[in-house]
C-alpha cells in the first residue's frame, strides 16, 4: 500500500529471455524498441521526470543528441528506447549501414536477457484511492523519418507486451 506524498521506486522488467538474438534485431541501426512506462490517478496521468529513467546520453527519447532530426514525432519524449546508433566518417548518426563507420551506442536487449529499468514516482497528496501503473514494450520497424526520406508508408508500431498494476493508496482523498 502507498501513501500520499511518499516517493516510489518502481522496478519495470523487461524479459528477452526466450529469444535467440538481440532485440530490435535485424536493421538495428533504424530498428527500435521503447518501453512506455506511466501512472494513472483517477485517469490522469501523472508525469515521470526524464532524470528518472537514466543518465546515459542515448536511451531516453529527447535526451539523445540526434533525436531530432531522426525520431521527429515517432516516440513522446522520455520513452525508454532500445536501439544501436551509428555514425559516419563525420560523427553524424545515419540510418544506412552502408554510411556507418561505427555503432556509438547499442543498449539493445541481449539474447536470454532480464533487464529491470528503474523508475520514480511521486505519490501526489491528491491521489485517491488507486494508483495504476502500466508499462507497455513496442517494436517500430523504422522511424518516420525513414518513411518520408524513401517514400514508405508509415511503419505500424506493434505492442509486444504490457502489464498493469493497481496499487491501493492510504489515507487517500476519495
Amino acid at each position: 500500500m502507498l501513501t500520499a506524498g511518499e516517493e516510489i521506486e518502481v522496478n519495470v522488467i523487461v524479459d528477452n529471455s526466450k529469444t535467440g538474438h538481440k532485440m530490435p534485431t535485424g536493421s538495428a541501426e533504424f530498428r527500435f524498441l521503447y518501453l512506455d512506462f506511466t501512472a494513472e490517478i483517477n485517469d490522469r496521468v501523472i508525469p515521470l521526470a526524464v532524470e528518472s529513467f537514466s543518465e546515459e546520453m542515448f536511451d531516453v527519447s529527447g535526451r539523445g543528441r540526434f533525436d531530432a532530426d531522426i525520431l521527429t514525432a515517432d516516440f513522446p519524449d522520455g520513452k525508454r528506447l532500445y536501439r544501436a546508433i551509428c555514425v559516419d566518417p563525420e560523427g553524424r548518426q545515419t540510418l544506412f549501414s552502408f554510411d556507418a563507420e561505427r555503432i556509438v551506442f547499442d543498449n539493445r536487449l541481449q539474447a536470454d536477457e532480464i533487464r529491470k529499468e528503474i523508475f520514480l514516482l511521486q505519490v501526489p497528496d491528491n491521489a485517491g484511492q488507486t494508483v495504476s501503473l502500466t508499462a507497455k514494450l513496442y517494436y517500430k520497424r523504422y522511424p518516420d523519418s525513414i518513411a518520408a526520406r524513401l517514400g514508405l508508408d508509415r511503419a505500424k508500431e506493434v505492442e509486444l507486451a504490457s502489464a498493469t498494476k493497481r496499487i491501493a493508496v492510504a489515507g487517500a482523498d476519495d
